[in-house]
This record gives C-alpha cells, sequence and structure tokens, in this order.
C-alpha cells in the first residue's frame, strides 16, 4: 500500500487521461525510481483487441503491460495502481482483484517486476 500523499503530483495526469472524471477509474503507472515509463487507465473492450480482457474489461494493471510490450523490460521496475474519482481531492483505497493478483504475482516472479504498489 502507499500512502495518500505519496504520489498526490500524480492527480493531474490523472484528471486529464482520457476524459473528464465522472466516475471512479483506475490508472496504472510503471515507474523507474519517480520517471513514468508507461501509463495506462481501466477501459471497456472485447477479446478482438488482444489479449487481457475479461468480462469486456481490462483493468488497469494489465492494460498498462500490454501497451509497455516488453516484459523482460519490466525486470527492475514498479507498478502503482491509483483510484480515483469525482469530488476526491486524493487517491482512494484500491486493491487487485483475483485475476490481477495472479497474473501480477507471475510476472514479478519470472519477469523480475519489482514492486506493485495500490493506493489508499
Amino acid at each position: 500500500m502507499i500512502h495518500k500523499d505519496m504520489f498526490s503530483h500524480l492527480i493531474p495526469i490523472a484528471k486529464s487521461h482520457g476524459r473528464s472524471i465522472s466516475t471512479y477509474i483506475h490508472i496504472a503507472l510503471l515507474m523507474k525510481g519517480k520517471r513514468v515509463i508507461a501509463m495506462a487507465k481501466n477501459k471497456v473492450g472485447s477479446r478482438k483487441q488482444g489479449c487481457g480482457y475479461a468480462n469486456r474489461m481490462i483493468h488497469a494493471e494489465i492494460a498498462v503491460i500490454k501497451k509497455f510490450g516488453n516484459m523482460k523490460g519490466l525486470k527492475g521496475l514498479q507498478l502503482v495502481v491509483l483510484r480515483y474519482g469525482p469530488g476526491v481531492k486524493g487517491w482512494v483505497y484500491s486493491k487487485p482483484c483475483p485475476h490481477c493478483s495472479i497474473i501480477l504475482e507471475k510476472i514479478m516472479r519470472e519477469y523480475g517486476l519489482q514492486k506493485v504498489y495500490y493506493s489508499n
């Protein structure tokens, strides 16, 4: 878990990431130190758009890894998953679904993703 103020400087990025925020969204960032390497959000789609979609959704965690596209390049990177919503001045509690937990554990074990943080 991360402290709610730890990534407060990323709120403007969240607000500008593709739409105005009228519902809660998750934003995932692959980071090396304090540098953002890749960023994605949860979105609706289908398996026609490729792997990673389940029940017509792709969660931010999987979307950012798919967007990054280099599994071996994940070694030493950190994944930060932040949940943001309307009328909120900071990040809100987030946790991985069972499907994402399994995938992320495997990626950490097999490809060296260093750490995964969720907002709280």
